[in-house]
Order: structure tokens, then C-alpha cells, then sequence
């Protein structure tokens, strides 16, 4: 993995390359594309901490209290699973594969990676580096094909069939197309569900909470940040609950900064841009239009139009929590929500999370006046502890819901846990 991160560089062709394909302006893809070589580099580091490492392998040791003395009486090991792992890759953010591959890399797997017909460059490139770089030749492979093509079906059940263990970043949605075989009359009559291991990487939605008394001028910052600078991730914040009467300096705020990166909406491959190209830019549109004209929304920036395939950004407003709004993911869209106080807030994210399919919002940013979670706890104990136990995968500390700490779990499955054997080592 060191040797990769010592080899991991981009030129700028391989940079144009990406922001075609992807859609985002230069400036973001780079911060990803750098993030992906920071996670490379993170990785043993990360698994190092969380389980530890020794006699070469990833291994913590297991104390005992005895005679008064703390000392080592076992150890936990993981070692590699045996057969072939699956990965299928989304085209929404080039740090996923570095996270994937290097992952697979830290336990010692054998994985064919198949990632989206949009972006399959990276995949092979992260592939190739860590393979220059000493992995096994054939361990890590790359496929890639037209998933428009049914005449690829096949190839895509056998993929299944043939692997152990399958990694499916997409959600319940894309795992179904994967792993149930459908016929003509849409019956399913085969499923692989149940004859391997699936991780399944889902959510996304993910949400904001402003809290009185914050710094609205600094959490404008922070959600803008969230919200419009990496639009496709699963970690884009695309809801925000706003508590109290700070909704209108909010929106101020929010319009003002919108209104400079409109002053930024030049080629995505020149380094200035602010906002990318959208495939359904035209379907964000119309969405927006729809639920404008039903009132069930209020629009509060942006234009109902398409400009060469890019949505002006919007800012919207409801008091409906089934709103279309909450329910898709929408590029270049914040939608507010205004609350009377912070535990109203706490039920409408467990309330829209329910209604995702697995129940749960990818992140939560909480912004609040309190420095610390700790100071936030001591002020609002009862508060603080519903906070916690929000149904989310990641809570956010005034940091914007894009800002991931990878020494965290970013899900409830580790992938630890998913691509080793555990062993237990008694010697007391």
C-alpha cells in the first residue's frame, strides 16, 4: 500500500479524463482523487488502530487483570477468507476505489471488480498501481462492460454465482438487479442472496440540524461546502432541519454564497468552475417545477430551467417530510425544513430515515453553539442522548456531512469483519 501511495499520481489528461466522465468541476475532482491516495496511505494505519497488528498479521492483543498486573493472555487474528470477492463500483466518487482495493489489499483478497459503465478508468488504475507495486498478479482484476447491454447478463450471474463474498456499493436497489435473476414476467427465479456473503453499502439522504444560537454566517459556510461542492456522493447533505427563527438569515446567507459560485460557472475543466454537468438535468428541473407548482415547495434560489446540461443551484423549503424533495437524491439541491426545536428535528430524521430501504440516513451534521459534543451533553443531557440515537450512520460535529474520518466506521458493516476469518489465540 505505501508503495502504491508512492507511485499514486495524476496528470492533468487523467484529470480532464475523470471531470468528463464525472461531471464535476476540476477543482472537486482533484480533492477526491487526492482524498483516494490519502485513504491508501490511512489504511494500515486505520486497521492497525482499530485491531492491531502483530506476528505480521492483523491482530490485537487481549488483556487480563491478574495478581494485580495487566497482561497479555490471548490475542484476536483475522485471517483471510478463502475464495472470490465481487465488488461493483458506482461512477460517484473516485475515492470509493482506493477505499475498496486498498481494503482488499490490507486483508490479502482475491477480487474482481466490475465498476460502473461511467468511470471505469480509476478502477483499473488503482488496480494497476497496487499490483506494480507487489500485489499478487491476477488477485485484483477490473471488468467492465455496457450494463445496457442485457446480452452481458450472463456474464454479470456468473460474476455471482463464481464469488464468495460480494461488495455492492448502491443500495438495496442495485443489489436486487444483482443478485435476484428475473424472467420475462417479472418473477424472480433465482437468488443469490443466500449463497454468499453480501456487504451492501446504502443510504445516502444525508441531513443537517441547525440548532439556535449557532453562527449562521459559518454554518452558511459548512452547508454550502455539504451541499454544492461534491453533489454526487451518498455524504452530500440534501436536507437541513432549521430550529427556531434563524430561517431567513439562513437563506440569506445561503443565497449570497450561491450567488458567488454563480460567478464561477465556466468549463469544468478549467480550475475556477464551481458547478458541473448533470445527465438529468432536465429531469431535476422538472422536478423542481413540479412540486413548485403543486405548492408543496418553496423555491428560494435557482432558475427552472436547464443551461448546457447543468442545474442552476437550488434552494428550496417544505414543511412536508414526504416530499419528493426528501425522497430523491438531487443534485445541486438543499431543501429546508424548518422545526420549532431540536428533538422535532431528531423525529423528523428517524421519520424520512424509516422510509429509505434500509431504514437508515447515511450522515447527520448537527450544527450547534456548543464547541464539543461533550459541552453540547453537559448543556442538554436528555437532548444529547437522543442525538445519539438518531437512526444515521455518521454524526457530524458542526463539520459538514462531507468531511468523513476514515479511522470511523462509515457504515454498520466493517469490512474487517466481512473479508476475514477471525481466530482466537489462547495462551493464559
Amino acid at each position: 500500500l505505501q508503495r502504491a501511495v508512492a507511485n499514486y499520481h495524476i496528470d492533468n489528461d487523467e484529470l480532464d479524463h475523470l471531470v468528463k466522465m464525472m461531471g464535476m468541476p476540476k477543482k472537486y475532482v482533484r480533492e477526491r482523487v487526492e482524498f483516494g491516495k490519502k485513504i491508501l496511505s490511512s489504511i494500515p494505519g486505520i486497521i492497525g488502530t482499530r485491531y492491531g497488528h502483530r506476528f505480521g498479521t492483523i491482530t490485537k492483543e487481549v488483556f487480563k487483570n491478574g495478581s494485580s498486573v495487566l497482561r497479555t493472555t490471548g490475542y484476536e487474528s483475522h485471517r483471510p477468507i478463502d475464495g472470490i470477492i465481487t465488488a461493483f463500483i458506482p461512477p460517484n466518487d473516485p475515492a470509493e476505489v482506493s477505499f475498496l482495493l486498498g481494503h482488499i489489499v490490507m486483508y490479502g483478497g482475491t477480487a474482481i471488480v466490475k465498476p460502473s459503465i461511467s468511470e471505469p478508468y480509476f478502477s483499473i488504475k488503482i488496480a494497476q498501481l497496487l499490483t506494480q507495486a507487489g500485489y499478487p498478479k491476477g488477485a485484483l482484476s477490473v471488468v467492465h462492460w455496457d450494463t445496457r447491454d442485457e446480452s452481458r447478463n450472463a456474464v454479470r450471474s456468473e460474476l455471482i454465482r463464481r464469488s464468495s463474498h460480494r461488495i455492492i456499493m448502491g443500495g438495496k436497489k442495485t443489489a436486487d438487479l444483482l443478485l435476484k435473476e428475473i424472467d420475462d414476467q417479472g418473477r424472480c427465479v433465482e437468488e443469490h442472496y443466500s449463497t454468499g456473503k453480501n456487504c451492501i453499502f446504502s443510504s445516502g439522504h444525508s441531513k443537517a440540524i441547525v440548532t439556535e444560537g449557532c453562527d449562521v454566517e459559518q454554518v452558511a459556510d459548512l452547508l454550502v461546502k455539504g451541499a454544492y461542492e461534491w453533489t454526487l456522493d451518498c455524504i452530500t447533505t440534501k436536507t437541513v432541519f432549521v430550529v427556531g427563527d434563524q430561517k431567513a438569515e439562513l437563506i440569506n446567507s445561503i443565497k449570497k454564497r450561491l450567488d458567488e459560485k454563480l460567478m464561477h460557472l465556466g468549463d469544468p475543466l478549467t480550475e475556477d468552475c464551481e458547478i458541473g454537468y448533470i445527465e438529468n438535468a432536465e429531469r431535476i428541473v422538472r422536478t423542481i417545477q413540479g412540486v413548485v407548482d403543486f405548492k408543496s415547495a418553496t423555491l428560494h434560489y435557482g432558475k427552472l430551467e436547464s443551461v448546457n446540461k447543468r442545474c442552476i443551484p437550488f434552494l428550496m423549503e417544505t414543511n412536508q417530510l414526504h416530499s419528493t424533495l426528501l425522497q430523491q437524491e438531487l443534485p445541486y439541491t438543499l431543501t429546508i425544513v424548518p422545526v420549532s426545536h431540536v428533538d422535532e428535528a431528531i423525529a423528523a430524521v428517524n421519520q424520512t430515515s424509516q422510509m429509505l430501504d434500509d431504514g437508515m440516513t447515511m450522515a447527520v451534521s448537527l450544527f450547534s453553539p456548543h464547541p464539543t459534543l461533550e459541552s453540547f451533553y453537559a448543556s442538554s443531557p436528555d437532548t444529547a442522548r437522543k442525538l445519539l440515537g438518531m437512526r444515521c450512520h455518521l454524526l457530524m460535529y458542526n463539520k459538514p456531512s462531507t468531511m468523513l474520518n476514515m479511522y470511523l466506521r462509515h457504515q454498520d458493516t466493517m469490512l474487517t469483519e466481512f473479508l476475514t476469518q477471525p481466530l482466537s489465540i489462547n495462551h493464559d
